[in-house]
């Protein structure tokens, strides 16, 4: 059998026209090649999460004791990276929750209408 590109080994399983030996053989190369890739996605995103990130860092610095919620936590952050929001603080927070550097819990405040709300409050653990 000569080299068959790709588009060529598509259309001849279309039509019928390749023997099923060709068929295994071109299934069992992508599904290695399919592997290969996500075994490298894999190692490319642990390294990512290990080396954490800038953001993450000035997070877990501006965090105390006391609890505080993501808006005053976001507030804190952004005297020193103007472009935190609270989506991206709230992602590191959840992070630093999982990895044991901080810890969360349920507070009750007061909206600007009086009424109680549910809020999640974060501080160092």
């Amino acid at each position: 059998m000569t080299k068959m590109t790709e588009k060529e080994i598509l259309v001849a399983i279309m039509e019928g026209t390749l023997d099923h030996e060709a068929v295994v053989a071109y299934c069992e190369k992508k599904i290695a090649a399919l592997d290969r890739k996500a075994e490298k996605a894999k190692e490319r995103a642990a390294e990512k999460r290990e080396a954490g990130d800038e953001l993450q860092a000035l997070v877990a610095g501006v965090l105390t004791v006391d609890f505080a919620n993501r808006e005053e936590i976001t507030a804190r952050v952004a005297e020193s990276d103007p472009e935190a929001t609270v989506g991206k603080v709230g992602y590191r927070l959840t992070q630093l929750c999982k990895t044991g550097v901080a810890q969360k819990a349920e507070a009750m405040v007061q909206d600007a209408e009086g009424r109680n709300k549910k809020v999640t409050v974060y501080a160092l653990a």
